[in-house]
């Protein structure tokens, strides 16, 4: 099973391909901005299946959500905590390699996400690809640990 480097890695290739395969049929940012903003939405994706283990990426989520914890009290912002507030009660719960480690769940988990928020943002395309980059790197993440090191796993035992 590769740790977070090899999965971070794997996000930056995600991120690439995908960038090269949307840029041909959507507007993608080619801000530096907007184009760091995708980069770190892959890379989160690339990560989030590991939400559920004691990890590094891990305390980041929680020290993250205290932090927006803090701005959505002080915005009162009552249904988007409620919302922040289930989520890390729920990833909380979840024991490792169950609902994270879906690809259903990893497809799905983000377009609700943009759905829900569809409401309440003026750029929705931009939420949309955020959400898109974030399946990317969720899938390789999932690439990585289901596909490729398995195989050579299983090579080493034969």
């Amino acid at each position: 099973m590769p740790g977070y480097r090899k999965h971070l890695q794997g996000g930056v290739v995600a991120f690439a391909l995908g960038y090269i395969a949307i840029s041909h049929y959507s507007q993608v940012s080619r801000t530096i901005p907007g184009f760091l903003l995708l980069l770190a939405s892959t890379l989160f994706g690339s990560l989030f299946p590991d939400l559920d283990v004691t990890s590094k990426i891990q305390r980041i989520f929680y020290r993250g959500t205290v932090g927006a914890f803090l701005f959505l009290v002080v915005t009162m912002q009552h249904y988007a905590l409620l919302f922040l507030s289930l989520l890390a009660l729920f990833i909380g719960l979840l024991r490792h390699r169950t609902l994270l480690h879906d690809i259903f769940f990893v497809t799905l988990f983000p377009c609700v996400i943009c759905y829900s928020v569809s409401s309440f943002v003026r750029d929705f395309h931009l939420v949309v690809l955020l959400g898109l980059f974030f399946i990317f790197g969720a899938w390789s993440h999932l690439f990585l640990d289901f596909g490729v090191f398995r195989r050579k796993k299983k090579r080493k035992k034969a």
